[in-house]
């Protein structure tokens, strides 16, 4: 019981910093809350925000709240999530108390008591479904949104390069994932997939870098962005026509309406403080480079991970790509690709699917600078013929640009001159 209260006590922080957002109680009417529901710290903040109006006529702001009762608002959620994990607190605290009841009662040998306990947490447990509608009572419902959402285009992110952006779209508040062996350019993927949303569709994109640093990234980026040399880049070495285009051209990036938030581990050690950002920060899309690390050591927590990163993609209504390390039997699998991999200290964990699931993989090994990408929908084959979509990049390390490549028109000549 003592950790279901804390969890209430948490939950409860977060539905209150709505309130104080809004600076409104609709969010408490509507869900039909009373004060005694909060406990501890949500308690005290309730009581402190209750006195002050009344002292005030105003709501008091977060930061004077933050500042006098030395309390901190700490990875906040979406409102719907926060109001949603408050209810079912409160339901597993009723019905555990039921439960400690009826254990209680069942040493005692009182039969009766114990079995009126256990109806009162069967009790507890079906009062979180009384608001569900069944599907006739809600089929007018259905009728009118469809029609606010008829004219409607799909909204999402398109991804780069000309054939994925006619075959696919990465939609909102769904998982998508990129995986693909080690060192295939996951990462250069990754950047790519932010800047063509920032800068060619006008979106505020936060990409997490997990795997790789905040230099290390924006170098990346940096180099794709102007097309420059990324071992020039790194060297801090560039031929002066190209230094010189590289500073021409940045006025021009300014002007540019979208933007990209690059973070990396330092700033991020969960996947609720990336959900944290993206709320507070207001992102169109979340990017995710090494997803899979944020599980920690132990890979079993990857199926945990995936669980809590969908329900963020829900709450936030954007799309989410994350990219992961790809189990090398994967890579060989002739059926439907996994939907998303995970290293740990033992071994590759495969777990649930992802929306879109993008397998990268080298092609040839002469072709050092091609990757092959083969994508499923929903686990499925996305083509009726049974074959997966399959494209193809290559890489031009001189000016970091990722093309569209066509292996049927390569010259077997040109194959035959290429090294890794």
């Amino acid at each position: 019981m003592n950790t279901l209260l804390m969890q209430s006590n948490v939950t409860g922080k977060k539905l209150l910093y709505h309130i104080l957002k809004e600076k409104s109680w609709e969010t408490f009417k509507d869900n039909q809350l009373i004060d005694s529901q909060f406990t501890g710290d949500a308690g005290q903040l309730l009581k402190y925000i209750r006195k002050y109006i009344l002292e005030h006529n105003v709501f008091p702001t977060i930061e004077e709240v933050e500042d006098d009762l030395k309390i901190e608002f700490n990875h906040p959620i979406a409102k719907s999530a926060a109001v949603k994990r408050f209810k079912e607190r409160l339901v597993e605290i009723d019905a555990g108390k039921a439960l400690d009841e009826a254990q209680q009662h069942l040493h005692r040998k009182d039969q009766e008591k114990c079995y009126q306990s256990i109806l009162k947490a069967k009790a507890a447990f079906s009062s979180s479904t009384k608001a569900i509608l069944g599907f006739k009572e809600q089929a007018q419902d259905r009728y009118d949104q469809f029609l606010k959402d008829q004219h409607k285009p799909v909204r999402g992110i398109r991804p780069p390069l000309e054939s994925w952006a006619n075959n696919l779209i990465f939609e909102n508040s769904t998982v998508n994932s990129l995986l693909g062996l080690s060192s295939v350019g996951k990462s250069y993927i990754s950047g790519l997939c932010a800047l063509h949303a920032a800068f060619v569709q006008g979106k505020k994109v936060l990409l997490v870098s997990v795997e790789n640093s905040e230099q290390s990234m924006n170098e990346r980026m940096d180099s794709m962005h102007f097309h420059l040399d990324y071992s020039g880049m790194r060297q801090k070495l560039f031929d002066f026509r190209a230094q010189e285009r590289w500073e021409s051209e940045i006025p021009d990036m300014q002007k540019l309406e979208g933007d990209v938030i690059l973070v990396d581990a330092k700033r991020v050690k969960n996947i609720h403080d990336v959900m944290g950002l993206q709320s507070q920060l207001e992102t169109d899309f979340v990017i995710v480079d090494g997803h899979y690390k944020l599980a920690g050591v132990d890979f079993r927590d990857s199926s945990a991970l995936l669980n809590d990163t969908c329900s963020y993609a829900t709450d936030s209504g954007v799309p989410w790509l994350i990219t992961s390390q790809l189990n090398i039997e994967v890579n060989q699998h002739t059926g439907r690709a996994a939907g998303y991999s995970a290293r740990g200290n033992k071994g590759y964990f495969i777990d649930v699917r992802t929306t879109t699931n993008m397998t990268q993989t080298k092609e040839l090994e002469l072709l050092g600078n091609v990757a092959k990408f083969e994508v499923t929908k929903n686990g499925e084959k996305a083509d009726m013929s049974g074959i997966s979509p399959t494209w193809y990049t290559q890489m031009d390390f001189k000016t970091t640009t990722i093309s569209e490549f066509s292996l049927e028109d390569y010259d077997d000549q040109e194959i035959a001159r290429i090294t890794i």
